[in-house]
């Protein structure tokens, strides 16, 4: 089985093998090389992807698919298919016997956050909040003034900055990282008990200064792809 991820800012795949993922680099390759395939899509339409799934066998994640349905039974209106994909990972790595609070948060182009209520096998989407990610904030310092360069996430982040760049790039990271900590503080006073788990292609950047993640899994959208998969194929 392939998954595919069409995402704001990039397209990302994933062969399942005997309940495995691997990540795949050549996606008309493996295209070619299976029947079924299942797309999670948030991001433009690509002609050229579209093109090489004609023939194929291919289910797309909506907010409307039984399979997720069976998961969280009231999805709203416009809700993010990759939300959605990474909340009911969640659902399934909990027991099916937990009762109880989660945050899930998904650090892209943008960052998620979503909060559950889980209990017995199925969600709640209790609500959540979407701010600009580290990219995202770092294109709009660029694209808004006169003078300050477009810098790539990588590199140097101080709290106190002592150029330009380490001044943006800190100012980038550590308000993400601020923003998250605060977060997550304030919502843990509501819920004490609350379970948090992180992904998100700036997973490395940001997780290893965070408090109180539960999950770090930067392949949790496949995940929950991969569990809905199964749940339909179980079903047949």
């Amino acid at each position: 089985m392939l998954l595919i991820d069409i995402g704001n800012t990039r397209v990302k795949a994933c062969i399942c093998e005997n309940g495995q993922l691997k990540p795949c680099d050549n996606i008309a390759e493996a295209i070619n090389q299976t029947d079924d395939i299942v797309i999670c899509s948030v991001g433009p339409f690509h002609p050229e992807i579209e093109n090489l799934l004609s023939g194929h066998k291919v289910s797309r994640l909506t907010t409307k698919s039984p399979e997720a349905l069976r998961f969280i039974p009231d999805i709203p209106e416009g809700y993010g298919v990759d939300r959605l994909a990474a909340d009911i990972a969640c659902v399934y790595a909990l027991s099916k016997s937990y009762k109880g609070t989660v945050l899930v948060i998904d650090v892209g182009t943008c960052i998620t956050y979503d909060l559950l209520s889980i209990n017995n096998g199925q969600a709640e989407i209790l609500g959540g909040t979407i701010s600009p990610g580290i990219r995202l904030r770092l294109e709009a310092m660029h694209s808004y003034t006169a003078a300050l360069p477009l810098l790539p996430v990588q590199g140097p982040a101080p709290v106190i900055g002592y150029d330009t760049e380490t001044c943006m790039r800190g100012g980038a990271v550590n308000g993400v990282l601020w923003e998250i900590e605060g977060y997550i503080r304030t919502v843990i006073k509501q819920h004490p008990q609350l379970r948090i788990f992180m992904t998100g292609g700036d997973v490395p950047t940001l997780s290893g200064d965070l408090q109180n993640i539960t999950t770090t899994d930067p392949m949790l959208l496949f995940h929950g792809l991969q569990y809905i998969y199964d749940s339909r194929r179980n079903r047949n």
